[in-house]
């Protein structure tokens, strides 16, 4: 069996343990993408990508093959370099029609369908991805949704100025592909200036 792992952020540049048969390529189906999770615990937070239906923007996403065969063996190896409690937050995709991960089909149906669409028409058996989904309201104690306004004030006020530079790393060093509200936001504020400054 043949099988993909779709890509869009810290996979790309810094895989770590995910094992892939070469490199990360910008061949995967377009997702709604945005940087509304709050990924580490607090002191160590930075804002990360996600599949986010709600807020994302469609983006081109990325594909590399798995050295695996078997569509369990690629979902675990997977899962710990997301360092995963749970298993089930990898989403899967396999060349059988309306055959996907329950979990994933519920946080982001659309995308999934998506999914689906490009494994049609590709070689792969089977696609795999990281299934998280936006935690930036349960995140935060004011309880406030999502919203680049927000999230700009977060980044200035909430977040420590490591956790700032750490969300400001991340999205730079996210795929020029990957071009949302949030991200021209922050890069408008800080264009033309020696420092970064999102105040």
């Amino acid at each position: 069996m043949k099988v993909g792992v779709c890509a869009w952020g810290s996979l790309i540049w810094d895989p770590r343990n995910l094992r892939t048969q070469g490199d990360f390529i910008p061949t995967g189906p377009r997702l709604p993408l945005e940087f509304s999770r709050i990924s580490g615990p607090d002191g160590r937070r930075r804002l990360t990508l996600v599949v986010d239906e709600k807020n994302g923007t469609p983006c081109r996403t990325f594909v590399a093959q798995s050295p695996f065969s078997n569509v369990g063996d690629a979902i675990d190896n997977l899962a710990a370099r997301e360092g995963l409690y749970h298993k089930e937050d990898v989403g899967w995709a396999v060349s059988v029609p309306g055959t996907a991960s329950g979990r994933a089909v519920s946080r982001h149906p659309s995308a999934v369908r998506g999914i689906e669409e490009f494994l049609d028409q590709t070689d792969f058996d089977a696609i795999i991805w990281t299934a998280l989904q936006s935690n930036f309201t349960a995140r935060l104690p004011d309880g406030v949704a999502f919203s680049v306004r927000r999230v700009l004030r977060v980044l200035s006020d909430d977040f420590s100025q490591s956790e700032r530079q750490a969300s400001i790393d991340y999205m730079r060093r996210a795929p020029v592909d990957v071009g949302t509200p949030l991200r021209a936001a922050v890069e408008g504020r800080a264009r033309g200036s020696a420092e970064v400054n999102i105040t």
